[in-house]
């Protein structure tokens, strides 16, 4: 008898805390801007690293610099770190950790070539590593996977239309393996795990696995019949932005990318996509701009959180962070044609 009750007891604990986490989600967001910087000439990439003691990354389309940022939990404001000389045109970022070491890699269009640099984790210092070619021409995307206990970098090249990959030493440095064809005009980059997935102007999402060799196997691809324009993945969970406005939302499964619902937000062209954690969708877009955030449930059936209108025309790339005191999320925007930088608060 007593095993039962323990078993009950276990059950009931157990649906209280899926009930618990299901009322957080459906709770509504208020998007607050706290802040805002001039990074420099035309910010466009964008990444964070989550910590104790978050940093945030910004390249500049138009410059040479990439500029590691301080969070300030309290206000939300961001204050500049670490500056490194890089290579013009700066199109994306992506970060991951080495032996506790955390090392940053830039998709240098302009010169179609990656960079590889250190992060000092406690002072936001950056250390430049070195620069290897994309493998191709016209680097629009980067990510890092995890195959076989290896890291590797994997970047869509979007004027030759291929991918190209390469593996991390313990150092952080850029080693290539190969080159893998892609549709034409890719346009966006995501990984996880071991999987890769590319999306394509013209309306391809392609499915790839990287093997344990850094060889590429194509798996699967999606012709949505719209012009893509941003990514999103967290976990097995895929969202896909188009010039129509629409979000696309996908299951990855082992071998196939599996379709769950076409989203019609009606608000105009989807600019960017990121997840906050695996149930909270932001995006921006415009025009006139927005940034809103969803609830992104197990059906892929988007239901608005939060919505805050934006003033002026420009290409929006945006990401999101913890604090490091209350843990509350930020949102953190560049504005490429305004020259600036902003921070909202996603409280609820």
């Amino acid at each position: 008898m007593k095993a039962w009750k323990s078993v009950f007891l276990i059950l009931f604990l157990l649906v209280a805390i899926v009930s618990a986490k299901e009322e957080e989600l459906n709770r509504p967001l208020t998007l607050t801007p706290v802040g805002n910087v001039v990074p420099g000439k035309a910010p466009l990439a964008i990444s964070v690293v989550s910590g104790d003691n978050p940093h945030v990354l910004i390249g500049n389309y138009r410059g040479k610099r990439l500029k590691s940022w301080d969070l300030e939990d309290i206000t939300g404001n961001i204050t500049a770190e670490g500056t490194a000389r890089v290579q013009k045109g700066i199109s994306d970022i992506t970060t991951t950790k080495i032996n506790g070491r955390t090392y940053v890699y830039t998709a240098n269009i302009a010169l179609s070539d990656v960079g590889a640099l250190r992060l000092d984790a406690g002072t936001g210092a950056l250390s430049p590593i070195g620069n290897v070619s994309s493998g191709g021409v016209g680097p629009v995307a980067l990510d890092v996977a995890f195959s076989g206990g290896q890291n590797f970098i994997c970047v869509a090249n979007r004027d030759s239309a291929n991918l190209g990959v390469f593996r991390l030493d313990r150092g952080g440095a850029l080693s290539p393996i190969g080159s893998t064809p892609l549709p034409p005009d890719p346009i966006d980059l995501k990984a996880t795990g071991n999987q890769v997935i590319v999306g394509t102007s013209p309306g391809i999402v392609a499915l790839g696995r990287v093997e344990p060799n850094g060889f590429v196997t194509p798996l699967d691809a999606e012709n949505l019949g719209q012009q893509i324009t941003a990514m999103a993945v967290r976990g097995n969970r895929l969202a896909v932005g188009t010039t129509l406005g629409d979000v696309w939302t996908y299951k990855i499964g082992t071998t196939s990318l599996n379709f769950l619902q076409r989203n019609e937000l009606g608000k105009g062209f989807i600019s960017d996509l990121t997840f906050s954690k695996k149930s909270t969708l932001f995006a921006v877009g415009g025009d006139p701009g927005w940034l809103a955030a969803y609830k992104f449930p197990k059906s892929g059936s988007l239901s608005l959180r939060a919505e805050f209108s934006l003033t002026g025309q420009s290409t929006r790339t945006i990401a999101t962070v913890k604090g490091d005191e209350k843990g509350e999320t930020f949102v953190i925007m560049n504005e490429f044609h305004l020259n600036q930088t902003q921070v909202f608060r996603a409280k609820r």
